[in-house]
C-alpha cells in the first residue's frame, strides 16, 4: 500500500486501540465501583445509582438502579464497545502492514464482520426482553449490519488475493 494510505490506517488503528483501551478502564472502574459500593451514590429513593469520578463527588455515570438495566444497558454495551474497538483496531492493523493477503489478516477481517453482523440484533432484542430499547439503537443495529456486509465483501477479496498470492508464489 501507499505510505498515504498506511499512515491513514495507523492513525485509525491507533485511535480504535486507544477507544478499545477508554471502554475497558471505564468498565473495569464502574464494576469496581458497584460491585464494592465505593464511589457511588444512590439517589431518588435509590432509583438512582452514580458512579463518581475517582476522588470526587461528581457522577461519572448516572443509571438505574436495578440489576436488568445495570447488566444489559450498561455493563454489555461498554463491553461490546471494547470489544468492538479492539476487532476495528486489528482491522486498520491489516493496512498498515507490507503484506496484505495472509491468513491471519483475513482471520481479522472475518472476526470483525462476525461481530457486525451476527451480535447487534440479538444483543437488542435480547435487551429488549428486560429493559426498553430505544428507536436509536435498532438504527445503530442496523448501521452495523451494513458495516458488516461491507467487510465480509472486503473479507472475500482478501480471500481470493490470498489465492492468488497462493498460485503465484508456485509458479515462481
Amino acid at each position: 500500500m501507499k505510505k498515504k494510505s498506511k499512515s491513514i490506517a495507523r492513525v485509525i488503528y491507533l485511535i480504535s486501540r486507544v477507544l478499545a483501551l477508554i471502554y475497558f478502564i471505564v468498565l473495569g472502574y464502574s464494576l469496581f465501583c458497584l460491585i464494592t459500593g465505593r464511589q457511588i451514590k444512590i439517589s431518588d429513593n435509590g432509583q438512582i445509582v452514580s458512579v463518581l469520578y475517582p476522588f470526587s463527588e461528581t457522577p461519572f455515570f448516572n443509571l438505574e438502579n436495578h440489576k436488568p438495566y445495570l447488566i444489559l444497558g450498561f455493563v454489555l454495551p461498554l463491553l461490546l464497545y471494547a470489544f468492538y474497538f479492539l476487532a476495528a483496531s486489528n482491522v486498520f492493523k491489516v493496512f498498515t502492514l507490507d503484506r496484505l493477503f495472509t491468513k491471519k489478516n483475513l482471520k481479522y477481517l472475518q472476526l470483525f464482520y462476525l461481530i457486525n453482523l451476527f451480535l447487534p440484533f440479538p444483543v437488542a432484542i435480547l435487551c429488549s426482553i428486560f429493559i426498553e430499547i430505544p428507536n436509536g439503537l435498532w438504527m445503530l443495529s442496523l448501521v452495523h449490519f451494513n458495516l458488516g456486509v461491507f467487510i465480509y465483501f472486503l473479507a472475500e477479496i482478501f480471500a481470493q488475493g490470498i489465492g492468488l498470492q497462493d498460485e503465484q508464489e508456485l509458479f515462481i
